[in-house]
């Protein structure tokens, strides 16, 4: 936990003897958009905020278009130290200026490009972060959440399927007006062998849904989940979306396949 302005005892560390119990959980009303956006369980009298970087749409609860929308955004900042990292940093800033998001998770942060991050955020407005613990393990990069309002409580869930340091992080917030615990994570990296890590996917993202749903339900809170997914249907199938569950972006934007990466344009 690297927000200073928040006490320890805020900090809740779930390690993976809750997984048997999690896994028992019931599913329940989620959003859920399977590639670098957003999935959010809301209870059945709440509006349902949209998910889009520049743009968006509040669903009512019967469907009604409202003009205001609570925003959020997620990034891969790629941690490569090797490649103009203050430039990229600078122009990411510049993009989630111009998004305007209440709540902003990145994952693929290094310590240094956190550095460079930190106070261009918080001058924006973007100021409360809640940054994965990297202490009990070495990965190279880690996932951070960072909002325009206090996280009144801070979790983090080790991945128990993971052979790269990856987790859970999640934050509790008041977000107009609707107590919402908000998660991001960064699912296991398609490298071979063992079949690209799918079925450690798989797990992960069950994982995260099943931690976030048993939160909003015991805290009586809405629930948002978004990051990098890694997920390619080629090998991992389609998204298994479970009853209640929801493709947000493809009930906001049907028309638009929501590519997050043009590799013709970007070769890296």
């Amino acid at each position: 936990d690297d927000d200073d302005d928040d006490d320890d005892d805020k900090f809740t560390s779930l390690r993976s003897t809750k997984r048997a119990r999690l896994r028992s959980l019931v599913w329940r009303r989620v959003c859920c958009a399977a590639l670098g956006a957003a999935m959010s369980r809301v209870p059945s009298d709440t509006a349902l905020a949209g998910v889009a970087p520049r743009a968006g749409v509040v669903l009512g609860a019967g469907g009604e278009a409202k003009s205001e929308a609570i925003r959020f955004l997620t990034y891969n900042v790629w941690f490569n130290l090797q490649v103009a990292p203050t430039t990229r940093m600078r122009a990411l800033v510049a993009e989630v200026r111009q998004a305007r998001p209440d709540v902003l998770a990145l994952q693929e942060l290094t310590p240094e490009l956190l550095e460079l991050l930190r106070q261009p955020l918080a001058k924006i407005g973007l100021e409360h972060m809640h940054v994965q613990p990297t202490a009990d393990y070495g990965a190279p990069y880690f996932c951070a959440l960072a909002s325009r309002v206090p996280m009144e409580k801070k979790d983090y869930l080790d991945f128990p399927s993971s052979a790269m340091g990856r987790g859970l992080v999640v934050g509790e917030l008041l977000l107009g007006g609707q107590k919402t615990v908000v998660g991001t994570a960064h699912l296991e990296s398609p490298n071979p062998p063992s079949n690209w890590f799918s079925d450690a996917r798989k797990d992960q993202m069950r994982v995260s849904l099943e931690t976030l749903d048993e939160m909003a339900r015991t805290r009586g809170c809405a629930a948002l989940f978004m990051g990098d997914m890694n997920w390619n249907e080629r090998n991992d199938g389609q998204v298994s979306l479970p009853g209640g569950w929801t493709d947000a972006w493809r009930e906001l934007r049907p028309k638009d396949a929501g590519y997050t990466y043009d590799a013709k344009r970007n070769g890296m």
